[in-house]
């Protein structure tokens, strides 16, 4: 067994094979994410309870809706930071931290006024979660499995929307509206503590930020036991400066410059009908005339569809790319039109309910999956928390338009047309994604990496003076 002298991590992680680390990372990110869509989506299941418990109309929850989105985009930003700045360890365990406690105090609400400060305080950190468990998922993954990886590590989020759904049908008109705050609440509190003390820090973080440090030997001894390393071994990466700012800046350089734009307006328009709908979904089903049972299971077991789309999907973009993504949105937006026609029986209204919802879902999954592969490490949290927050803005605007279009006398089927139009021009971003990804992404790190961004891989990080 030979000394290394210089190892090149990102290199080294993108061609190793799966193994304990891996999914051991993969794991704690899923549950980061889980316990983000069991939380985040309470008051979704619950809103047909909330909206009878208060005697509110329905422009009134889409307010509470948009103040937690609110939230969420400067969560979005602000995490962002956090995780380029101060680390992925120290991001996840603030946010979830963020919107757990908040979450609980959601449970004691008087009023929709109350709920929606509270709301707010919860998409913080709801806002942070997200890029920062693809930050994590992005950097330990070996390249064949990365958008693999990181689409059913997000499965999370479905997988809590799911159970929140089914906490909804059954324990709602037991324990009432209040269930679907405190129980997702008890949740983040578990998993803040278990981030505490078993979440490390990333490999690839340590190897810009900290290339010195002992922890960072001992997690590349672990990951590749073959290689001996000494004192004198140097940690590189690809040209890899450092984030010092929270400007968007290094998001417009080399190749970023093209594909940034296409992200951020990809992220909009899909956010603008996927929240309008999530936020709304289980309102509409009973304003279909489905039963509040049927509506909750609708709602659930359109998320637990959702888990093998996503991965069918995962599997689909890494041989074909983003293209794929524009099928679901097409699949989904179908189902949503089809349920404006009249005379539909319960059991179509719940199919096509469920295919709308799944499609949806597994979308939004596969927008969050593909964004870390666009990015190289230097500027991957920054770059997932502002296309993150490109969706969040239209996620305010997406719930408060379908509020008033679900309180109107509009016919339903046009309400629905409008509402999946954005979809529609999602789609063709993707498209345009696909491009060029194929163009200049599908290498990994490297290719992912801005000439212009830093100095020459000579001058290695790690290096001694």
């Amino acid at each position: 067994m030979s000394q290394a002298s210089v190892i090149d991590v990102a290199e080294l992680v993108e061609s190793r094979k799966l193994g304990k680390v891996q999914i051991g990372i993969w794991l704690l990110a899923f549950l980061m994410v889980f316990a983000d869509g069991f939380d985040f989506s309470g008051p979704l299941a619950g809103a047909p309870a909330i909206l009878r418990a208060f005697q509110a109309p329905k422009t009134e929850l889409g307010w509470v809706f948009s103040l937690g989105n609110f939230g969420a985009l400067l969560g979005a930003y602000l995490f962002g930071y956090v995780n380029d700045r101060f680390g992925r360890r120290v991001a996840a365990i603030s946010a979830v931290l963020c919107y757990t406690l908040p979450a609980l105090a959601s449970g004691f609400a008087a009023s929709l006024t109350q709920l929606g400060m509270y709301r707010f305080v919860v998409g913080l950190g709801v806002g942070g979660i997200m890029p920062t468990a693809i930050a994590y998922l992005v950097e330990i993954a070996p390249k064949r499995f990365r958008v693999t990886m990181v689409m059913c590590g997000v499965l999370g989020f479905t997988t809590g929307i799911a159970v929140v759904g089914q906490v909804a049908a059954w324990l709602i008109p037991i324990w009432g509206w209040r269930v679907v705050f405190f129980l997702p609440s008890c949740v983040g509190l578990a998993l803040c503590i278990l981030l505490y003390f078993v979440l490390p820090e990333s490999l690839r973080y340590l190897t810009v930020h900290k290339p010195l440090s002992d922890e960072l030997r001992r997690r590349v001894q672990r990951i590749a036991p073959e290689l001996e390393i000494g004192p004198a071994t140097r940690f590189t990466m690809p040209v890899q400066p450092q984030a010092k700012t929270i400007s968007p800046k290094p998001l417009f350089q080399g190749s970023q410059r093209i594909v940034t734009p296409l992200l951020w307006s990809g992220y909009f328009f899909e956010a603008l009908t996927f929240m309008a709908l999530s936020n709304w979904f289980a309102v509409l089903m009973e304003t279909l005339k489905l039963t509040p049972l049927q509506a909750s299971l609708t709602y659930s077991y359109g998320a637990t569809i959702a888990i093998p789309v996503v991965i069918a999907l995962a599997w689909c973009f890494d041989k074909l790319g983003p293209v794929t993504v524009a099928g679901a949105i097409f699949i989904s937006s179908a189902s949503l039109i089809t349920l404006g026609i009249s005379g539909l029986s319960p059991s179509l209204l719940m199919l096509f309910g469920i295919l709308c919802f799944s499609f949806a879902l597994s979308v939004q999954g596969s927008f969050n999956g593909m964004v870390g592969v666009f990015y190289p490490t230097h500027i991957r949290g920054q770059g997932i928390g502002y296309a993150g927050a490109m969706g969040r803005v239209a996620q305010i605007i997406g719930p408060l338009v379908t509020g008033y279009l679900l309180s109107a006398a509009l016919p339903l089927q046009i309400a629905l047309i409008i509402v999946a139009m954005p979809f529609l021009v999602a789609a063709c971003i993707c498209i345009a994604l696909d491009a060029v990804y194929k163009r200049r992404f599908a290498g990994g790190e490297a290719a992912a990496v801005a000439p212009e961004q830093a100095p020459p891989r000579s001058s290695a990080v790690g290096a001694s003076d």
